[in-house]
């Protein structure tokens, strides 16, 4: 039965995918695939995104797999690979000589470029028109909500135009290469526009490698400075009103603590007014996946265990219930229902309009405060998914290797805002921005009715947020979680 279903699932996901895009794809043979289900594993860790704890946990899976006997892969030879179930290949091989940079005439081409409003700011637009001036083109930007560029990307390649350059969220990732939207970059990239250490100019091939890969192709850029600045901001009124410390005083005391959330979010919930401490939906080290991908390819699965139970429990101390997106999170701090937000700072400059117009900070930005994010236990600051530069199908993939070697040593969007406690502060979190280096690898996974893999388990989070049994929901979900890593991977 579950074969008949997979086989069904995979039929529906072609006429999908065909009817988006009416082109057919090569594939693969170079993954490997795991035909059995592994065992649960119960016994995680502790809350907390300890890497050295996954791997651990990862063995265990491994040694009660390799006892039950060898899998098989989708090529019909016999691995051992236990708690590794997949491998994504990445075997990239660079195509370009010299730098990208050295030369660049355009001839005054014109070039279509697709943002998610959301994370693009006016620096982000000043700089990109600096580059097409410098290299003589001209870019129209198409700024869409961030939820509506994939379906963007299909939309301009039916219409015979597509986009030339995308910014890309990792989010995006792997679908844009599953559903053939865009295309390789590799042939544009020579080691000359690497980056050989941090601060230097270019691209960051490790980080490329470990997010940006499927099927032995590279299909976004990312450079040195990999990740959007995750910070929190606060209503400087109402925590005068509960009669709590400001946050960024605590900062700089070393006070600022998950332990010190938890007993402000205590406070402010035994209050009983309808107001919560702080959103989030970027909360670092309380959501820990049903799976991890090695720096090599290896998917890891760990299916439901104590660890993600306990990261949940612990999110449940403090966070409003039932937050859907970013979108919430402004719209709760705007209208009073929350004090803190954790957001990328390039996403509280692109709200600024709607901020300064809210009644709960007297209409007055001077009323934002803006803190970093708490260490984790490992004594490291937060980091978020990777941002890039990507290339539909059909187009030169050069202007975006370009555009995105360009940007590589501009300063953060975040820099230029409205917003004083951001101005003010600007050293604090150059400083931390340059320790930043993004850790974890995430594949955002397309299920086979066009959902990304979140959207199709925000169910289960509600569920959960609302009182349900967190470790019989996390198993529940599992099975799904699992059957849409094989669709995705069988598609190398």
């Amino acid at each position: 039965m579950k074969r008949m279903l997979r086989i069904l699932c995979l039929l529906l996901a072609c006429v999908l995918t065909f009817s988006l895009i009416g082109c057919k794809r090569a594939k693969t043979t170079s993954m490997y695939y795991a035909g059995e289900e592994e065992e649960e594993n119960e016994s995680g860790t502790e809350a907390g995104n300890d890497k050295a704890a996954s791997s651990k946990q990862g063995k265990t899976v491994s040694e009660k797999k390799s006892q039950s006997g060898s899998n098989t892969s989708s090529s019909g030879k016999e691995t051992k690979r236990g708690g590794n179930i997949w491998k994504i290949a990445r075997d990239v091989k660079l195509g370009g000589s010299g730098k990208i940079l050295n030369g660049l005439n355009f001839g005054g081409k014109t070039f279509r470029m697709l943002v998610h409003q959301s994370n693009f700011t006016d620096l982000m637009e000043k700089q990109v028109q600096e580059f097409a001036k410098k290299y003589n083109c001209t870019i129209k930007i198409d700024s869409l909500n961030f939820e509506d560029n994939l379906s963007a990307m299909a939309t301009s390649l039916s219409a015979g135009k597509p986009y030339d350059i995308v910014l890309c969220h990792s989010a995006f990732f792997p679908q844009i290469a599953v559903a053939n939207l865009c295309q390789p970059l590799e042939s544009s990239i020579s080691k000359a526009d690497l980056a050989t250490k941090y601060g230097q100019q270019g691209l960051n091939w490790n980080f490329m490698m470990q997010s940006a890969t499927w099927a032995n192709h590279v299909y976004f850029t990312i450079d040195n400075k990999p990740c959007y600045l995750p910070v929190v901001y606060y209503n400087k009124l109402l925590i005068d009103d509960f009669g709590l410390e400001d946050p960024l005083k605590l900062y700089k005391k070393g006070k600022w603590t998950y332990d010190k959330i938890y007993e402000y979010a205590q406070i402010v919930k035994n209050a009983n007014q309808g107001i919560y401490f702080l959103d989030s939906s970027l909360y670092p080290g309380l959501e820990s996946d049903f799976y991890d991908i090695s720096a090599d390819g290896t998917v890891n699965w760990y299916g439901a265990n104590t660890k993600m139970a306990n990261g949940y429990k612990a999110k449940r101390k403090f966070q409003k219930v039932g937050t859907a997106g970013e979108k919430s999170l402004v719209d709760n701090f705007v209208a009073g229902k929350t004090i803190c937000a954790l957001m990328e700072a390039e996403k509280l400059v692109s709200y600024t309009k709607v901020l300064k117009d809210s009644a709960a900070i007297g209409k007055n930005l001077k009323n934002i405060g803006i803190v970093p994010v708490p260490l984790s236990t490992r004594g490291t600051y937060a980091t978020h998914s990777p941002i890039g530069y990507a290339a539909c199908r059909g187009t030169n993939p050069k202007a975006a290797v370009a555009l995105a070697v360009y940007l590589s040593n501009k300063q953060p969007s975040w820099v230029e805002n409205e917003i004083p406690a951001l101005k003010s502060n600007t050293a604090l979190f150059t400083g931390l921005y340059n320790k930043m280096s993004y850790a974890n690898t995430t594949y955002y996974f397309l299920t086979s009715s066009g959902k990304r893999i979140e959207q199709e388990i925000y169910d289960m989070k509600v569920a959960i947020d609302n009182g349900g049994d967190i470790m019989k929901l996390l198993q529940s979900y599992a099975p799904t979680v699992k059957s849409i890593i094989e669709y995705n991977l069988e598609k190398q």
